[in-house]
């Protein structure tokens, strides 16, 4: 390989490596979600609509004389809570996150809430929708999910891979024919 094409190489490198930064761990912390309720037949809103995740409570669910459940989101998870003791109906509510769509939500605590499972909790299109028909709840029960967003690749990581390409083409372009061949003993 001539002299030129190991320095070109080698300043690929070093210059990809300057580039790369570190990937952050998928965490939902400060990242925008809406909450809606979308069953029919059930008059509960959500309050605030939408809001940051941060480490308070971020959203409650009731009607016009009181807030029945409360939801706080950390940075891989989501805690509902029954703030008072009460039959949901047709109460489905659901969280789109508009910053890294949902990719996962696995229910990994529960105590109180009768008649909810994981078959409650599904995601369509990265929104997360937590089904609580009829399920029965006395106040201070709670379930817990553990939550997954979706991660998009730092422009810093397509860069290096770019990179990557650039310089395995280049060397094998450049390389000797004799240390192409191939052959099978």
């Amino acid at each position: 390989m001539h002299t030129f094409a190991k320095l070109t190489i080698a300043a690929s490198a070093l210059a990809g490596a300057s580039l790369a930064a570190p990937a952050s761990a998928s965490t939902i912390i400060g990242d925008t979600i809406e909450c809606e309720q979308v069953g029919s037949g059930s008059n509960f809103t959500c309050t605030p609509g939408s809001a940051n995740v941060d480490m308070t409570t971020e959203f409650t669910a009731g009607n016009s004389t009181a807030q029945f459940l409360s939801f706080d989101f950390d940075a891989n998870s989501l805690v509902m809570t029954s703030l008072v003791t009460n039959n949901l109906g047709a109460t489905i509510i659901e969280f789109a996150n508009l910053t890294n769509p949902f990719t996962v939500a696995t229910i990994t605590g529960q105590t109180g809430f009768s008649g909810f499972t994981q078959s409650d909790v599904s995601i369509t299109n990265g929104v997360l929708s937590l089904n609580l028909a009829d399920t029965s709840n006395p106040a201070g029960s709670a379930v817990t999910f553990s939550l997954g967003a979706g991660a998009i690749p730092e422009p810093e990581t397509w860069a290096l891979m770019l990179l990557g390409f650039f310089a395995t083409g280049f060397a094998m372009r450049h390389a000797k024919a004799s240390k192409r061949k191939v052959s099978f003993a």
